[in-house]
């Protein structure tokens, strides 16, 4: 594992991050991040569920692109929407495992 720099140290003491229990302060920025980009995507999931009235798995079985003659808006919401489950998911399962909860909780 890569040292961490004295710049970054300066700012964990700078924000009351380092001392005893320095390891459980960490793994809760990355708690803390891991939720951030959570919400965010979630956010975006719900923003297209509600512009289109459907979830992402309808959309695209609908071919809602296809449907709508594959404009600009339409192909662009629909790569945004992918990339927002895909980040779902993945937020899910790295905070499962930074908690240490089973993946198939």
């Amino acid at each position: 594992m890569e040292a961490i720099s004295e710049k970054i140290v300066k700012h964990f003491k700078y924000l009351g991050l380092s001392g005893a229990g320095t390891e459980g302060k960490i793994r809760d920025v990355l708690e803390s991040e891991y939720r951030r980009r959570l919400t965010r995507y979630e956010h975006t999931d719900r923003l297209f569920r509600k512009k289109y009235g459907m979830t992402f798995d309808a959309f695209e079985r609908s071919q809602v692109v296809n449907a709508r003659g594959f404009t600009w808006e339409v192909e662009s919401d629909s790569d945004e929407w992918e990339m927002a489950i895909d980040g779902i998911d993945s937020m899910r399962r790295g905070l499962k495992e930074l908690l240490g909860e089973s993946l198939d909780a």
